[in-house]
């Protein structure tokens, strides 16, 4: 078996770093976004093995014309293919087409969450019983409770600016919120995501609001033993996406004991449960309700419950559950 291992920052690429290392099994590298000649020498890597690959991600299924042998597809959403949010360009459109074609060719479809296999059974006609869910795992040796060292008092944001991402009813939150608690503060962790542009109605917001030294954006790339830190010193993490495949930074937050408060859609259900407060991700004022409420009650409520929670996902039992799937293969 040979895995793709990508090197972005995102959350498809953390998950193919960490599940590659879990697996233990031959990889190929590469990145996910290619400089001159990447994409060409991807190729040829994949058309010389004579190994079973697995794919680690959706948008890479589009290269599995030159393989020799069956594959294996990890999907960890459908949202670009089917939900109109991010305005792909026509070029855009046929690739994705081509990772639907050679997605429903695979051999196996994983999908990292009971959602997102409900996705890609409904959009590609995959009956789901031949989709196996197998969730993403957090490095508990980073993303842990700790001291809380950043001295000032903020809701945490980690992610892109994607329009999906919801982030202006976000914003429009905090304004509500700093009528009760007006040294409040937002730190937005993440890169604006592929397109610059997308960082243009979040500044409209932020001046709508007169919310200028409110916001504070962290865009270059910071490590995850950073990342942990600005979770400990949270007053929670606000999650307000339109829709998720899985959703990295809840879990990262509930490991790290930061209370977690997400838009209500299925995937942040289904991981975080009963550990976390939601709200309507069309509302800004049920958002903000949702922060003010975390922020008043005993943090003990959510932050032992959310650790807990975390606890049940794993890169370890994530590769376990993986290399079943490989020996019901024959590989």
């Amino acid at each position: 078996m040979i895995y793709i291992v990508t090197h972005e920052r995102s959350g498809f690429d953390k998950h193919s770093q960490e599940m590659a290392n879990a697996l233990g099994v031959n990889t190929i590298h590469t990145r996910r976004y290619f400089a001159d000649g990447e994409e060409e020498e991807l190729l040829d890597k994949l058309a010389n093995t004579t190994e079973c690959v697995h794919i680690s991600n959706q948008n890479f299924a589009r290269y599995a014309f030159c393989l020799q042998k069956p594959y294996i597809v990890t999907v960890h959403d459908v949202i670009r293919n089917f939900y109109d949010f991010d305005g792909e360009s026509g070029r855009d459109r046929f690739l994705l087409r081509l990772d639907e074609y050679f997605i429903k060719q695979a051999m196996r479809v994983i999908a990292v969450s009971s959602f997102t296999a409900d996705e890609v059974s409904k959009w590609l006609n995959i009956p789901r019983g031949d989709i196996d869910v197998v969730y993403n795992g957090v490095d508990h040796n980073i993303f842990k409770p700790g001291d809380k060292v950043l001295p000032f008092s903020y809701i945490l944001y980690v992610g892109s600016e994607r329009p999906r991402k919801n982030l202006p009813v976000l914003i429009e939150a905090l304004a509500i919120v700093r009528k009760s608690f007006p040294n409040l503060k937002l730190v937005k962790v993440g890169g604006t995501g592929r397109d610059e542009r997308f960082r243009e109605p979040i500044d409209q917001t932020v001046h709508k609001f007169n919310l200028q030294g409110a916001v504070q954006f962290v865009d270059g790339y910071i490590d995850d033993q950073t990342l942990a830190r600005y979770y400990r010193s949270a007053k929670a993490l606000v999650y307000p996406s339109l829709m998720e495949g899985f959703g990295l930074p809840p879990l990262e937050a509930m490991a790290c004991g930061c209370p977690v408060v997400c838009s209500d859609i299925a995937a942040s259900r289904e991981v975080v449960q009963d550990a976390g407060l939601f709200f309507d991700p069309n509302d800004p004022e049920d958002c903000a309700l949702k922060i003010i409420q975390m922020i008043q009650e005993p943090s003990d409520g959510y932050t032992i419950p959310g650790v807990g929670r975390a606890g049940n996902f794993r890169w370890d039992i994530a590769a376990k559950e993986t290399r079943r799937i490989y020996n019901e293969c024959g590989y």
